[in-house]
């Protein structure tokens, strides 16, 4: 009796679904999308070796997930538009799709302004929240709450009382005594 291992093997409308899943975009109707691509030129090779999908589009070779994001978003009436990246840090984009989904709807500049880590402005409570900011975040809050630097809690441990050694000695030295 022999048995069959070709049900562990994905087909390769397994391989295309994953091919669209790992794309970072929810496309309305997926066999029409392909079909669609295919008929803008678009070709999909199955690697004999590992079977993953790629795609040749104008002489060039690339992961098929990458150019259904670039299809998709060059073709937003398939894509359902919840869907696009709206990213406020480089921590929102969760994998290299996604990534470069955001570099080509909004180029790399906007990519290289991104903050590593988006911090809600209603966590910034102390004045050691709000040196983690970046210098546009700091804008930000500025702009909508000028005073927002003087509403700021000092960065006291409970139960510490924070001391300014550096201003203590500047006091004491005008006084004529010495700190130390």
């Amino acid at each position: 009796m022999s048995i069959d291992n070709t049900q562990d093997k994905p087909t390769k409308a397994d391989l295309l679904n994953i091919a669209f899943d790992e794309s970072g975009l929810i496309f309305t109707d997926r066999a029409s999308a392909l079909e669609q691509y295919q008929q803008q030129g678009g070709q999909i090779v199955f690697d004999d070796g590992t079977g993953e999908p790629y795609s040749f589009l104008n002489g060039v070779r690339a992961k098929l997930s990458l150019s259904l994001a670039e299809f998709g978003l060059a073709n937003k009436s398939l894509i359902d538009q919840r869907s696009l990246v709206r990213a406020k840090s480089k921590s929102d984009l969760k994998n290299t799709a996604e990534k470069m989904a955001f570099i080509r709807q909004h180029g790399v500049s906007a990519f290289e302004r991104l903050p590593l880590n988006h911090i809600e402005p209603s966590a910034v409570v102390t004045r050691s929240d709000w040196r983690k900011l970046t210098l546009s975040q700091k804008a930000e809050m500025i702009r909508r709450d000028p005073d927002v630097v003087a509403k700021l809690r000092p960065d006291v441990e409970q139960g510490k009382t924070f001391v300014n050694h550096e201003l203590l000695e500047k006091q004491q030295r005008i006084k004529g005594r010495s700190a130390k």
